[in-house]
């Protein structure tokens, strides 16, 4: 699949697949491996992801059906394509499992929001956090942000965090006119851009946005990590 991919994406951008890759540093001897079956290496993939400007998973994922792994019996294959490409990747992925009221205080803080809200769906039974810039942890804001959404939600509480940040997100991005069709044209996947535009959705059936997501938006939208979070800068 991911030769095919690979064929696939040079025609749409009227280039041939040799020159890319002697540009790339990688050998063109790979191609006929790759079309034979030969699995692709995590590095390389990563390096031709980032020249046509794709997240890595379009070479095992049809985006005709909009980015969605259907569920019929090649879905196992493509889920297992994906890890077997990068296995680095995966293995070096954190579970979610808590954030500090410290943290979260900053965060509400940094974002304009309550604890409150950013717990909204999780039925949390803390006490709602004052919305003041007070923490013990090293990171910045920005970063404990990113941290929590590059994670893997272990369980409610933490990935309604990641939806209700993600909702913030883009709220931020209406107030520069981007919107919920400017982001599917963006290459986002369709059902978790459509389910965080969809308020009446339990952050239970959502997954928010992660932090390649947010490097995508930044790239095609020219706009910093900084506005996407906070709404200024």
């Amino acid at each position: 699949m991911f030769y095919d991919r690979l064929i696939q994406i040079c025609g749409e951008y009227g280039v041939k697949p040799t020159p890319v890759l002697k540009e790339l540093g990688i050998s063109p001897g790979n191609l006929k491996r790759w079309e034979n079956g030969a699995s692709v290496t995590s590095e390389t993939l990563a390096k031709i992801a980032d020249y046509f400007d794709v997240p890595v998973d379009y070479f095992f994922t049809d985006y005709k059906t909009e980015n969605e792994i259907s569920d019929d019996s090649n879905s196992v294959r493509k889920i297992y394509s994906v890890l077997r490409a990068c296995p680095d990747h995966i293995a070096s992925m954190l579970s979610g499992t808590s954030v500090s009221e410290s943290e979260l205080k900053t965060i509400a803080g940094y974002m304009n929001c309550s604890v409150e809200y950013l717990l909204k769906g999780s039925d949390s039974t803390e006490e709602n956090g004052a919305e003041i810039y007070d923490s013990t942890s090293f990171l910045s804001p920005k970063e404990l942000i990113l941290e929590i959404l590059t994670r893997l939600a272990a369980n409610k509480k933490y990935k309604a965090l990641q939806v209700n940040i993600s909702r913030i997100i883009i709220n931020n991005l209406a107030k520069l006119n981007i919107t919920q069709d400017d982001l599917l044209k963006s290459g986002l996947a369709v059902k978790k851009v459509n389910d965080l535009y969809n308020r009446d959705k339990s952050s239970d059936a959502i997954i928010g946005l992660n932090s390649s997501d947010l490097i995508r938006i930044a790239r095609k939208f020219k706009v910093s990590f900084e506005f996407m979070l906070a709404g200024r800068g």
